[in-house]
């Protein structure tokens, strides 16, 4: 049903749904609705974040189980194909007001919750100082001790970053190839650790006066304002401890984005994002640790795995295999890769046979890849043919060849 109303129109696709749609041309009003741009309003952020919330999909790094439960539940008999594949990553704030982490690599193995409830431990040890049960003059004497060790570690870690990130701006200041932006990004860094630096050094003399004043057992803690000054410190300690954690994190610059697709791909959408990995470098391995904990939830599940694909950043992955190599020019290069490291001698000893007491054969340099039947016949071309080493070679390369085909000395 359409209902004209001035220069648009209403469209009623359900009962209570409606698309307002706007014409170019109010004169082919009725005639150009196919021109029409349809303005659908979308859901608002709240109701996006709680159908998020209600769907069971996590927001770390984990495998989304959500998802391969009901993919296994939708498709029991297809065959799946995983994908992955790496985007960019625009570096944002990484902390909100609230606390919460955000951009930071997160590689699914723990290691970041464990630095962020390692962080979160600190600042709470800094604010229960002189409160409630930690207001004894004796708790917080060993609590600001405490403290100024804390800050005096962090003071190490920050003095290295300014050297790093010092040298850093000087070298891309003299390759004079970066961009105006970048620059500024870099000079700020080098300008927020001096700020950070300096405050961490006042933080350390404050704490050291007022241990030295509660050392005194004539100091007046009420007459002199003490737990002011020391809610200020408080509050400065914390701020010190959060800008500092920022040079020990590890910001994110893409995200490895894993999806599972049916062999089929009928119907879409055609590819199912599982996990989305937060990283700044890596390397073949982990992207087969990935992989290999992918597969082992989606056969747990019934589902059967196809495959892996990607395009070409993790290049082990198309030739090597988990257990193995996928193709005879991958265990050719191995092999390569191996024996080249190898002098004449110590490969020519390995095919040289000498008898041992009851008939036995066995190589001047023994190996497990030359077999007994490889130095029975070079024992006997040798002994009995009177063949030279050179020749034996050449007959052994001749037998690796199919029935059929030329041998090339040149091939090899």
């Amino acid at each position: 049903m359409q209902e004209e109303t001035g220069c648009g129109c209403m469209i009623v696709l359900t009962p209570g749904l409606y698309i307002s749609v706007s014409l170019y041309n109010y004169s082919s009003c009725v005639s150009s609705v196919s021109q029409a741009l349809a303005n659908i309003p979308s859901v608002s952020e709240s109701t996006l974040r709680r159908d998020i919330a209600d769907s069971g999909i996590s927001l770390d790094a984990s495998i989304q189980i959500s998802v391969l439960d009901e993919a296994a539940r939708v498709h029991p008999d297809t065959w799946w194909w995983i994908k992955a594949d790496g985007v960019d990553l625009v570096s944002g704030l990484g902390e909100s007001v609230r606390g919460v982490w955000s951009g930071d690599v997160d590689l699914a193995d723990g290691s970041l919750k464990k630095a962020y409830d390692a962080h979160q431990t600190r600042l709470m040890f800094v604010k229960r100082i002189g409160v409630e049960t930690r207001s004894d003059s004796s708790i917080i004497l060993k609590d600001l001790m405490m403290l100024e060790q804390l800050v005096v570690e962090d003071l190490k870690h920050i003095s290295a970053c300014i050297t790093v990130k010092a040298k850093h701006y000087e070298e891309k200041q003299a390759a004079g190839k970066t961009s105006e932006k970048q620059m500024f990004g870099l000079a700020w860094d080098v300008e927020e650790l001096g700020r950070i630096n300096e405050s961490g050094r006042q933080l350390v003399v404050e704490s050291r006066a007022m241990t030295d004043k509660l050392r005194d057992p004539a100091y007046d803690k009420v007459s002199e304002n003490f737990p002011r000054k020391l809610s200020s410190f408080r509050e400065q300690a914390v701020q010190f401890l959060k800008k500092s954690m920022k040079f020990k994190r590890t910001p994110a610059t893409h995200v490895l984005v894993v999806m599972i697709s049916p062999e089929e791909r009928n119907k879409k959408p055609y590819a199912l994002p599982v996990q989305c990995v937060a990283y700044h470098s890596l390397k073949d391995e982990a992207v087969r640790s990935l992989v290999n904990s992918m597969i082992k939830e989606m056969t747990s599940r019934g589902m059967k795995v196809a495959g892996f694909v990607t395009d070409g950043e993790w290049n082990s992955l198309r030739s090597k295999g988990r257990e193995c190599p996928l193709s005879i020019f991958e265990i050719r290069a191995q092999v390569r890769r191996k024996y080249t490291r190898l002098s004449v001698k110590t490969m020519t000893d390995m095919l040289t046979p000498k008898e041992l007491s009851g008939g036995l054969i066995q190589a001047l340099h023994p190996n497990p890849a030359v077999s007994q039947d490889i130095l029975k016949k070079v024992y006997t071309c040798l002994s009995e043919e009177e063949c030279s080493m050179e020749d034996v070679i050449v007959r052994l390369r001749q037998r690796t060849v199919p029935s059929g085909y030329d041998y090339h000395m040149d091939f090899w």
